[in-house]
C-alpha cells in the first residue's frame, strides 16, 4: 500500500508540473505567422538578404529553416529571439520558411518563398564571413592561418592585423592585393601575448566592400602558483566543523590579457595525494568543506584559465582535524 501511494504522488506531481508549464506559456499553437522578406520569387543581387517575419505574442523564439533549391538541403536551421535576421548566403536559389516556439507550443510553418541571390559586382552591401580564428576565441598558441569564404565577385582582399592596448589599435601586419582567401603570418615573434583584430575587405574595380573584423585573444603563459592565505600549515580544527580555504593568485597577466583563471582544488588524506576526497574547480579563490572524521589532511591549488592553460601546485597546505 505504501508503495501504490508512493508511485501515486508521483504521477500527481509530474501532471501538476507539466500543467504548471502550460499555464505559464501562452497557447500559440493556432497563431499565424507571415514571412515578410523575402517575398516569393524575389530576386536579391549580393550575398546577403534580410530575413523579416511578424512577431508572434508569447512566443520567445523563432525557427528560420533555409533550404537549397538545387540540392534540396537545408542550410540553415536556427532558433532566433528576434524577427529580423541577415544571413550571407552564395548565389543560387533557395526556399525559407518559419515558425514560433515557446517551451510549450509551437506554430505551424509559414507558407516557403522562394528566392533568388544573384552575383553582383557592387560589393559595398556584400558580406565577408570570415571563418578562422573564431570570434572572441582565447588561444595559447599563434593562430596558423587567418581565412574566409570568397565573394564570387571579388578579385582580391585586403587583410589587417591590429593588437589592441588600452583602446588603442596598433598595426601589426597588412597584406593587400590578395588573391586567395586566406593569409599565414609566418614570422614567430609577430604575435606575442595580446588581443588582436583583424579585418578582411574585398575589392574589385567597381570598388569594395567594409570591413568585416573579430578579435582574438593570445595567451600563452600558465597560471602563477596561488599562495596560501588561511588556513596556515598546521592549523587544527574540531570534527564536523566547517573549514573555510582561502588562496591568491598575485602575478597578473601581461596588458590587455584579461583571460579568467579557474582554481582546482584537491583534498586528500595522505600528503602524496593518493586518497583525493575532495576536488573542486572554483571559480573564485575561496571554498569551504566540512571534515566528518578526525585526522590529519592536505590540501593544494592550482590554476587553469580560458585558453587551457594549466600553471603548477603550490606549496602543499596542511590542516588537522580533532
Amino acid at each position: 500500500m505504501k508503495n501504490y501511494n508512493f508511485y501515486l504522488l508521483l504521477i500527481v506531481y509530474a501532471l501538476y508540473s507539466q500543467s504548471c508549464d502550460d499555464i505559464i506559456e501562452e497557447d500559440i499553437s493556432d497563431a499565424v505567422i507571415i514571412p515578410e522578406a523575402p517575398e516569393d520569387n524575389a530576386q536579391i543581387e549580393g550575398n546577403t538578404v534580410q530575413f523579416r517575419w511578424n512577431e508572434v505574442d508569447g512566443t520567445p523564439q523563432y525557427r528560420l529553416q533555409v533550404s537549397n533549391t538545387t540540392t534540396n538541403s537545408i542550410i540553415l536551421d536556427s532558433l532566433l529571439v528576434n524577427t529580423r535576421f541577415d544571413f550571407a548566403i552564395s548565389p543560387g536559389t533557395y526556399r525559407w520558411r518559419i515558425r514560433a516556439e515557446n517551451s510549450a507550443y509551437q506554430t505551424p510553418y509559414s507558407s516557403e518563398n522562394s528566392f533568388q541571390i544573384i552575383e553582383s559586382e557592387n560589393l559595398e552591401n556584400q558580406t565577408i564571413i570570415l571563418s578562422n580564428p573564431g570570434d572572441n576565441i582565447v588561444l595559447n598558441t599563434k593562430p596558423g592561418q587567418f581565412s574566409w569564404e570568397a565573394i564570387t565577385t571579388a578579385t582580391r582582399y585586403q587583410f589587417e592585423l591590429f593588437s589592441i592596448s588600452n583602446n588603442q589599435e596598433v598595426v601589426v601586419f597588412v597584406q593587400d592585393s590578395l588573391q586567395n582567401t586566406s593569409v599565414n603570418i609566418d614570422s614567430p615573434d609577430t604575435l606575442e601575448d595580446a588581443t588582436y583584430k583583424w579585418q578582411v575587405r574585398a575589392k574589385n574595380n567597381l570598388g569594395s566592400s567594409r570591413y568585416f573584423s573579430r578579435t582574438f585573444i593570445i595567451d600563452s603563459k600558465n597560471p602563477p602558483v596561488p599562495t596560501i592565505v588561511k588556513p596556515t600549515v598546521g592549523q587544527q580544527f574540531i570534527r564536523d566543523q566547517e573549514v573555510a580555504f582561502e588562496w591568491s593568485f598575485t602575478e597578473e597577466k601581461p596588458e590587455g590579457i584579461n583571460t579568467k583563471i579557474v582554481s582546482i582544488l584537491e583534498i586528500a588524506s595522505d600528503m602524496n595525494f593518493t586518497n583525493i576526497i575532495e576536488q573542486e574547480t572554483a571559480s573564485d579563490t575561496q571554498f569551504s568543506y566540512q571534515f566528518t572524521d578526525n585526522g590529519t589532511y592536505y590540501w593544494r591549488i592550482k590554476g587553469t584559465d580560458q585558453a587551457n592553460n594549466t600553471g603548477e601546485y603550490n606549496s602543499t597546505g596542511q590542516i588537522v582535524i580533532n
